[in-house]
């Protein structure tokens, strides 16, 4: 056996086949024995190495999404009803009401975003911003519908009236969700609360409720000033015009 080393990179290996009176040369590519094909041949395994890291990777996490089930309607109904009723024994905190909820919950996408909404509660900003990172589980008119709640007032309320109604089909979210709004926004003009009727305005407002225009004009004279203000923004973005 003859080497011959024409390249830092290449051993070329020439064997003698005796079965033949010519002689075959085999061409090996192989790393040269110098440090730099050391370094090389390193480098490639570390290479070959996280490339099928990576694979492995995306192979368990589709096999991870192949066994989790999809959020049903039926899951956010059951969601809705159990929050709710947590909400209202009066006992628990909406962290406590959370990890209750989540224990009865038996989807595991579900029980994972409510547990992660739960975890994020100690963070700025209110409850239904987190549920709106799960847009999977969450869809935006379930997100829409608990922030007009929570700033009215009347989660419980929203939350039972979701547990019932909301739909199996997707396209019908937002009607169903804009009828249980309007109806409680409408209510809330009346709440004590010059905060809660600000939000009832903002509410009829973003629903586009123009039916709603005879129950919002007596607050033109409301006696709180930024109530009167939101009734004035209101009413023009409903397309009301005096007069």
């Amino acid at each position: 056996m003859r080497l011959h080393v024409h390249t830092p990179l290449i051993v070329q290996v020439a064997v003698n086949i005796p079965a033949s009176e010519d002689a075959w040369i085999i061409m090996v590519p192989a790393i040269a024995y110098t440090t730099e094909g050391v370094q090389e041949l390193r480098w490639r395994l570390v290479a070959l190495l996280g490339l099928t890291l990576l694979i492995a990777g995306w192979i368990a996490y589709r096999i991870y999404k192949s066994g989790v089930s999809d959020v049903t309607p039926e899951d956010i109904r059951q969601f809705s009803k159990q929050l709710a009723a947590a909400f209202m024994t009066g006992k628990y905190s909406l962290y406590d009401s959370l990890g209750i909820v989540a224990q009865q919950t038996p989807n595991p996408k579900l029980k994972g975003a409510i547990l992660d909404v739960r975890s994020r509660l100690s963070h700025k900003g209110p409850f239904y911003e987190a549920m709106a990172q799960y847009p999977e589980v969450f869809s935006s008119e379930f997100v829409f519908a608990v922030k007009y709640g929570a700033q009215m007032a009347c989660v419980n309320s929203v939350l039972l009236q979701l547990s019932r109604e909301w739909p199996d089909d997707p396209h019908q979210r937002w009607d169903i969700v804009r009828g249980i709004i309007k109806r409680l926004a409408v209510e809330k003009l009346n709440d004590s609360d010059p905060f809660v009727r600000r939000w009832a305005l903002r509410a009829l407002a973003e629903v586009r409720a123009k039916e709603s225009i005879p129950h919002i004009l007596p607050l033109l004279n409301d006696p709180h000033p930024k109530v009167r203000e939101e009734t004035k923004k209101t009413l023009q973005q409903l397309g009301y015009k005096s007069g």
